[in-house]
């Protein structure tokens, strides 16, 4: 059986103030935007599908 392999790439985190940033996330054809609060919980998230 083979396994899948599923690969992710960070490609850049912005803070956005002292407690929260934004992680941008790669994906093979979508894309992610991660907004993270002070210790990393996801407040809000979105993906774009190219």
């Amino acid at each position: 059986m083979k396994k899948s392999k599923r690969e992710i790439f960070i490609q850049e985190i912005l803070l956005v103030d002292n407690k929260n940033k934004i992680a941008l996330i790669k994906r093979k054809k979508s894309k992610y935007v991660l907004l993270l609060s002070e210790n990393n919980n996801l407040l809000i998230d979105t993906i774009n599908e190219s």
